[in-house]
């Protein structure tokens, strides 16, 4: 990035090739990235999500 910003990549990749396991996690996927979206920037020991 042009800021050089330091950032870190989470990668979705389920254990199991079974589409309703990957269905659940894809969801608490989901979850977990608008719950960051809400708190990151709000403190130095929760990260923000620019994407």
């Amino acid at each position: 990035m042009p800021s050089h910003r330091r950032c870190v990549i989470k990668q979705l990749k389920p254990i199991q090739n079974n589409p309703e396991i990957y269905q659940l996690v894809q969801e608490r996927f989901g979850r977990e990235a608008a719950i960051l979206e809400d708190l990151g920037g709000s403190t130095d020991q929760i990260p923000s999500l620019y994407a």
